[in-house]
């Protein structure tokens, strides 16, 4: 059973690179277990989900995080909010604040290709709806909800799963000697490495 979220190794994409027939079904139950232990490795390895989340989620942070009274970061990843709200202590009501009093960093044109937002900014102009134009010191007191992490999982990443997969199967394959090197047919004997 998958115990990550991202699917980075896939069954066909390893069994593509080990140049197995995908008509070839005799080890698919261990390739995606296999696949799924470098999935879950690569997500605890990094700390984040580095794959859309599906839908939209809600999440709390405390307002001790951010780094000034205008800046939050998002460490997760954000792709877009569609409902920022704030409280003014722990446990206080949560008050909506405007789409347009607040912006997500890096700006499009400096986000690296494929990455998620990293930043959320309150202005420093806020309108005269904001009931609550800054972010407050608490705990559990900054509530968004949006949709979360990358947008599709790079393909850095998921060439670095399936040479994972591929290097722990061949290092199944020779009895998990993990020496380093290359078999007489230029297999590596690497089980696993990142």
């Amino acid at each position: 059973m998958p115990t990550a979220i991202g699917s980075y190794a896939t069954l066909a994409n390893v069994k593509s690179r080990l140049g197995i027939a995908s008509a070839d079904t005799t080890d698919d139950t261990l390739l995606t277990r296999v696949c799924d232990q470098v999935n879950a490795y690569i997500e605890s390895y990094t700390h984040r989900v580095l794959a859309p989340i599906a839908g939209t989620q809600t999440y709390l942070f405390d307002g001790f995080e951010c780094t000034t009274p205008r800046v939050l970061l998002l460490p997760r990843g954000v792709r877009t909010i569609t409902l920022l709200e704030n409280a003014a202590y722990t446990g206080g009501p949560f008050q909506t604040i405007p789409s347009t009093d607040y912006f997500l960093l890096p700006y499009t044109q400096d986000v690296d290709p494929g990455f998620p937002y990293t930043e959320l900014v309150m202005t420093n102009v806020p309108s005269a709806g904001n009931p609550l134009p800054r972010f407050c010191p608490g705990y559990a007191n900054i509530r968004i909800t949006g949709t979360w992490g990358f947008p599709a999982i790079p393909d850095e990443i998921r060439e670095v799963a399936e040479v994972m997969a591929v290097r722990a199967w061949a290092g199944r394959q020779a009895g998990q000697t993990d020496q380093i090197g290359i078999t007489e047919g230029g297999m590596p004997i690497i089980s696993r490495t990142v």
